[in-house]
């Protein structure tokens, strides 16, 4: 019998295999299943994120794809709208079975898991990087709001204050990840 694990993990696994190979129709079989999973786990922040994610794509691919821009600047349209919708099915299902995975499983078991398996320590760390960066982004972005909240910066006001508070976030944010690069690869060199 399969756990929820490795039940996450399979549909993550034939997302992404199956959607460089498999009709739209199959990606949309496989994005069914990653939904079901995702509204099961009562994650509708995930569906949120992938909403929000895949609408502005979809319409930036009509107007590539579509020949929308073409006929604008006078040239004829060469673009093919159902090969462009095609690969935005595989993007959706893959973008939905990782969001599906995060929500069955939590980045903190992925990550032990992949450190406490047989694969290679190098494997691991560059399987799980890209989850230990999320989450060190989201506590120091933490960190930077609450500490501009009290130098008086107006985070939660209209667009125009949000976009100057972006800015004194932003700065701060990508300083402390570039200052953090050195560490995390001597520390990869160190585990061998």
């Amino acid at each position: 019998m399969l756990s929820k694990h490795t039940a996450a993990a399979l549909i993550f696994c034939a997302a992404f295999a199956f959607s460089i190979c498999l009709t739209p129709i199959y990606t949309l079989f496989i994005t069914a299943a990653s939904f079901s999973v995702i509204l099961y786990k009562r994650k509708y922040s995930s569906v949120k994120f992938v909403v929000f994610m895949m609408m502005p794509l979809a319409f930036g691919m009509w107007l590539v794809h579509g020949g929308l821009i073409a006929s604008v600047l006078g040239r004829e349209g060469t673009g093919d709208i159902r090969t462009a919708f095609g690969t935005w099915f595989r993007i959706l299902s893959i973008v939905t079975s990782s969001q599906a995975l995060f929500a069955a499983i939590p980045p903190k078991a992925i990550t032990e898991s992949l450190f406490g398996s047989s694969f290679p320590v190098r494997f691991s760390y560059l399987l799980a990087s890209p989850i230990l960066i999320a989450e060190r982004i989201k506590s120091r972005v933490k960190k930077i709001t609450e500490a501009q909240m009290a130098r008086g910066v107006n985070i939660n006001g209209n667009i125009a204050e949000r976009i100057k508070a972006l800015t004194a976030t932003l700065l701060p944010l990508i300083l402390g990840l570039l200052s953090d690069i050195p560490a995390a690869s001597m520390a990869l060199d160190m585990k061998g």
